[in-house]
């Protein structure tokens, strides 16, 4: 492939390209769908797959647009199907001069629809953070502290302008990610630095860094032990 041509040939299909997602650009590899012999609507094209993951026509440059489309590719789980009125838009929470945006890419759950959430994908837990997909959304939902904020409801999201990338008709909520229990952490030279920085006394710091070395010494003379 001389880069100027869109086709991939495999015989006996003629593969289209499709799309692609941001860790695929950075594998150097991308979609491709072997439409059917058929015209629309009887054969499936990737204009038909194009169409069907919603509106993308406005979107500009190319490069925006292909980002764009590779949101939909993501690795999701299929979790609860909402209707309109359980989404409910609203405008970001920004700066009064309008330069700061705080609620960028951030919206809301109801903690019903957070509790179904952590049941459909069997966690042991609730999350108090999902990473989602919502049909031309995408962003982070909060779960909030109950179902009050949306009146004569308890299944409700809210979503922000700034989640929205392109117009769509799905309405299924898919998840990408969630928050857990961060893991024990390991004092580094940045994280001594900001310690330091915060008020914690330096020989706090050395005596930790001390004790660890200490610890670091005694297996790596377990396993020399060992090895002997």
């Amino acid at each position: 492939n001389n880069g100027n041509n869109n086709n991939h040939k495999r015989q006996p299909l003629l593969y289209q390209f499709l799309c692609y997602s941001a860790s695929q650009l950075r594998d150097h590899s991308a979609w491709f769908f072997a439409p059917e012999p058929f015209e629309e609507p009887y054969g499936i094209k990737e204009t038909t797959i194009r169409k069907f993951l919603g509106d993308f026509s406005r979107i500009h440059p190319a490069s925006k647009c292909a980002a764009r489309l590779g949101q939909a590719m993501s690795s999701t789980f299929e979790t609860v199907e909402l209707t309109i009125d359980q989404i409910i838009q609203q405008p970001d929470i920004r700066t009064k001069d309008g330069t700061y945006i705080f609620t960028d890419g951030c919206g809301r759950m109801s903690r019903s629809l957070g509790k179904k959430i952590s049941k459909i994908l069997n966690l042991d837990f609730e999350p108090s953070v999902y990473q989602i997909r919502l049909g031309g959304y995408k962003g982070l939902f909060s779960v909030d502290r109950d179902d009050s904020a949306v009146k004569g409801k308890d299944i409700w999201v809210i979503t922000r302008d700034s989640m929205n990338k392109f117009p769509s008709t799905h309405l299924k909520l898919e998840v990408m990610e969630w928050s857990r229990s961060a893991p024990d952490g390991n004092l580094n030279q940045q994280l001594a630095i900001l310690l330091s920085d915060l008020g914690v006394k330096d020989e706090l710091v050395e005596m930790q860094c001390f004790r660890g070395i200490q610890k670091y010494a005694k297996l790596t003379c377990r396993d020399s032990y060992k090895v002997i």
